[in-house]
């Protein structure tokens, strides 16, 4: 899966929520990137989607500037020997928490559905994996500048040539 990039303002920010959610490490979840110990909270965002049409705003003569209405699905994983499940109760509750959401308000993030935390603790050979996952649907606006380059002058080099005039004759 490819880890998709905002601007550095929203990621530091959602970053520095999961910080403050979870008080455990946090990393960017990245193909073949080793894991820190445990207990750690892992992020991934999913390409974003456009919610519906922007509003325009006339910026200069043939530039707009367009406020795109986004939403980004944040995947949150927590990994732990144990109380996995609460650490991720935890990380929910502060989407309720003005003291945490300040965070993500500062940047311009609401926080738009919240998914079932979902348990993907595996047994395996010689140990087990803990982990529980939840999907986060957040909504921000991001900035779009087009410009349409509109014909500003017309200026004409050669005249028409004189009509001629036929008329006819009757006889």
């Amino acid at each position: 899966m490819a880890v998709y990039r905002l601007n550095e303002a929203i990621e530091k920010a959602i970053y520095d929520w999961a910080v403050a959610a979870s008080g455990l490490t946090v990393v960017w979840d990245k193909p073949g990137k080793a894991s820190p110990a445990l207990p750690y909270v892992t992020l991934n965002l999913m390409a974003p989607r456009s919610t519906g049409p922007a509003e325009e705003r006339y910026n200069s003569l043939d530039t707009f500037e367009y406020p795109m209405r986004k939403a980004i699905t944040l995947s949150v994983n927590v990994y732990a020997e144990n109380g996995h499940l609460k650490i991720m109760n935890d990380i929910i509750n502060s989407l309720e928490l003005d003291t945490k959401l300040v965070i993500l308000k500062a940047a311009g993030i609401a926080v738009w559905t919240i998914g079932q935390p979902i348990d993907l603790s595996e047994i395996m050979e010689t140990s087990a994996e803990f982990r529980v996952a939840v999907d986060i649907v957040l909504a921000y606006t991001e900035m779009v500048t087009d410009v349409v380059g509109e014909i500003e002058k017309v200026r004409v080099e050669k005249t028409p040539p004189t009509p001629t005039f036929v008329e006819d004759i009757e006889t």
